[in-house]
């Protein structure tokens, strides 16, 4: 069938007409069977591609100022006109929706995208999972797998714990040895009651109210202390009192030594003293024994260090309070005995008087 043609533009000088035409679309009218260049409309109707001039306009007769405008590209050149009361056509129609459909399908694929990325993040955050960046190649990958190095917690540094200046620990008592000294006691120092006095700088001893009684200068009897210049000859001396003396003893190197007291009961007066070791400092005791049944000849040692002193009192009913020996020796190493010979309970031992043994003569009687 034959198109119309289109109306001619407004002659030069001639009012020109309000836009209130619209385009008719070929869809609309009748399809174009020729064969000339086109492109497929939606119901693959072929279109001929036609100048923009060479478009049909219809007149509207009561135009619509506020009518929507519809344009188009697809004729080589834009169109645009007022349309009313008209549908789009079918290829205008579809190409706008094919528009919207596309972009709410990007922008929903956008978000989507999004919030799986953020929920993975959430995950590997909350969950505490190794991160696609983190050490999770396999072996033999080619992956260079990153070592986690362990941080040493440094250990807490060994504080030594500052021995007290004074000390003063019960170690042994000691009834076997008898006067036997030699090569048990009094390595570092020792006093000898009535014979030799022999100790190291850093010791100083000094007995205060005192009296020193002599039983034998030279005797046989084990009981007696082993003379300090004739192992071969013994003696039983003493300092005593019946009330009570002190004998101060001061160790100025801060080491600590075995301090060793040797009391005997000669003459089976059964006596009973009480030994307390002092802080003059401060007059505190820091340790106290009870001696009794010395007939045999006992040994009382102490862990002391620093100042200290022995306090010697006479227990009630006793005659006197004697003592016939003070020693001193290093300490043993850690994990070593003493060489004294063991513990043995103040079990009364009885002794037959000396015989032979000269008795005391021209001293005071302890």
């Amino acid at each position: 069938m034959h198109t119309p043609p289109l109306p001619h533009p407004p002659a030069p000088g001639e009012p020109r007409r309000p836009n209130v035409t619209r385009r008719i679309w070929p869809d609309e009218t009748q399809p174009l069977t020729d064969a000339g260049e086109g492109i497929p409309d939606a119901d693959d109707t072929p279109t001929r591609l036609l100048p923009a001039r060479q478009l049909r306009w219809e007149q509207d007769s009561d135009p619509d100022p506020d009518a929507p405008t519809v344009s188009s590209s697809r004729f080589g050149a834009p169109v645009s006109g007022p349309v009313r009361d008209a549908a789009l056509s079918q290829s205008a129609g579809l190409a706008g929706r094919q528009i919207s459909r596309n972009d709410w399908v990007l922008l929903t694929a956008a978000i989507g995208i999004v919030l799986v990325l953020v929920g993975t993040v959430a995950a590997f955050g909350l969950l505490g999972l190794p991160s696609a960046s983190g050490n999770n190649a396999p072996a033999g990958a080619g992956a260079t797998a990153a070592t986690a190095t362990p941080i040493a917690t440094p250990a807490p540094t060994a504080t030594a714990t500052p021995l007290p200046a004074v000390q003063a620990s019960f170690t042994t008592h000691d009834i076997a040895t008898q006067g036997s000294w030699q090569g048990q006691y009094g390595a570092q120092g020792y006093v000898v009651i009535g014979d030799t006095q022999q100790l190291s700088a850093s010791i100083q001893v000094a007995p205060t109210n005192q009296q020193e009684a002599h039983w034998a200068d030279s005797s046989s009897d084990p009981r007696a202390l082993q003379k300090a210049s004739n192992p071969a000859d013994r003696i039983a001396a003493c300092w005593c009192s019946s009330g009570s003396f002190t004998i101060d003893v001061n160790i100025t190197d801060g080491q600590t030594y075995q301090m060793a007291l040797y009391v005997v009961d000669w003459d089976q007066q059964n006596r009973a003293e009480i030994v307390n070791i002092l802080d003059p400092a401060t007059y505190g005791v820091l340790d106290t024994r009870s001696v009794t049944s010395f007939g045999a000849g006992a040994w009382l040692a102490w862990s002391v260090r620093g100042h200290v002193a022995l306090q010697i009192t006479n227990a009630p009913g006793s005659p006197s309070a004697v003592v016939s020996g003070l020693f001193f020796a290093s300490m043993p190493a850690p994990g070593t005995t003493p060489s004294a010979s063991p513990a043995a309970t103040d079990t009364p031992t009885t002794i037959p008087s000396s015989g032979g043994d000269a008795t005391p003569t021209d001293t005071p009687s302890p």
